[in-house]
C-alpha cells in the first residue's frame, strides 16, 4: 500500500518567518566555521612568517606526506579510530 503524504503549501508570511529563523544560524556557521576553514587552507599553501609569507603551492603538503613521522602518526590515528569506532 502506498501512502501519500499531504504537503501543506506555506504562505509567504510563513516562508519569511522560516528564513528569519534560519538566517542568523546560517550566518554564524558561515562566519565561525567555513570562512576560517577556507582561510586556513589558503594559508597552508604559503610559507614564512608575517610580511615574509610567500606562496609555495602544495610543497608543504608534499613535504608533510613524505615525512616518516607524519605517516607514522597518521597510521596510529587511523588504527586508534578503527579500534575505538
Amino acid at each position: 500500500m502506498k501512502q501519500h503524504l499531504k504537503v501543506k503549501n506555506m504562505t509567504p508570511k510563513e516562508n519569511a518567518w522560516g528564513w528569519a529563523f534560519v538566517t542568523p544560524a546560517a550566518l554564524l556557521i558561515l562566519i565561525l566555521v567555513f570562512i576560517p576553514m577556507i582561510r586556513a587552507f589558503f594559508t597552508s599553501l604559503e610559507s614564512g612568517m608575517g610580511s615574509q609569507m610567500q606562496f609555495v603551492g602544495f610543497d608543504n603538503y608534499i613535504r608533510m606526506f613524505s615525512d616518516a613521522t607524519f605517516r607514522n602518526a597518521a597510521g596510529n590515528t587511523v588504527l586508534y579510530l578503527l579500534i575505538q569506532v
